[in-house]
């Protein structure tokens, strides 16, 4: 299909602003509280999580998928002042746990989010928990959740995740996102390399946020550019 989107509708930020923090995360990720995450976020997705969040500001978070932990810390370097809710089955897994987050073993369907959650409008929802993507979409609408953040968003025969990109290729499933999403938009790659994951790289992607490594921090970014994950970020109407 060659109409398969990689973004519609509009996001709060540009091109710009985003190779305008690539350095100052640079200067966080070498000072990681984790420093092999290998299995979980490396930079250029977790560039795009710390990004959206530090700009966004949300007020409540709620991360599915905690694994290591390194992303909790990520979120709290981002977002200071945010309430958080860490969703994650395997609890021994986790090496960084945040003081201000509350813990939850149970799948995101499965809580009673009313329980903790007044104002749901407030809430920014991440789903790392390789589960079926396209099916929290409607959890979150039943929720009020109007905000959402995909990272395992693969393209077809990649990834163990039923993702959002490989949704689109389903009429239907394409169909109920361009019903129920005001906005779809997969996060650039840093840079965007010829080989991505033993297979060349000719699924559809945003422009890069960079060609070539011009200064030395930037090289981490091209070391790791085949760990780009098409990561999303969704507005439901």
């Amino acid at each position: 299909m060659s109409n398969l989107p990689v973004e519609f509708g509009n996001v709060p930020w540009s091109h710009q602003n985003m190779k305008d923090k690539l350095h100052e995360f640079k200067i966080l990720w070498d000072k990681r509280i984790i420093q092999n995450n290998h299995g979980g976020m490396l930079s250029v997705p977790m560039f795009h999580f710390w990004f959206i969040l530090q700009h966004l500001q949300p007020k409540i978070i709620i991360e599915s998928g905690v694994f290591r932990g390194l992303g909790t810390y990520f979120l709290e370097l981002a977002c200071p002042k945010a309430h958080i809710f860490c969703i994650e089955p395997q609890q021994d897994k986790i090496s960084y746990r945040s003081s201000k987050a509350m813990y939850l073993e149970q799948d995101f369907s499965k809580i009673p989010w009313h329980k903790y959650i007044d104002d749901f409008s407030k809430v920014l929802f991440f789903v790392d928990d390789h589960q079926n993507d396209f099916s929290r979409i409607a959890l979150c609408e039943n929720l009020g959740i109007k905000t959402i953040l995909f990272e395992d968003n693969y393209p077809l025969e990649k990834g163990d995740v039923y993702s959002l990109k490989k949704a689109f290729y389903n009429k239907e499933h394409a169909q109920y996102l361009r019903n129920n999403l005001l906005t779809y938009h997969e996060l650039p790659p840093i840079f965007k390399r010829s080989e991505w994951r033993g297979c060349d790289w000719n699924f559809p992607t945003p422009e890069p946020l960079l060609f070539v490594v011009k200064k030395e921090w930037q090289r981490v970014y091209w070391n790791e550019a085949k760990e780009y994950t098409s990561f999303a970020y969704v507005e439901l109407k």
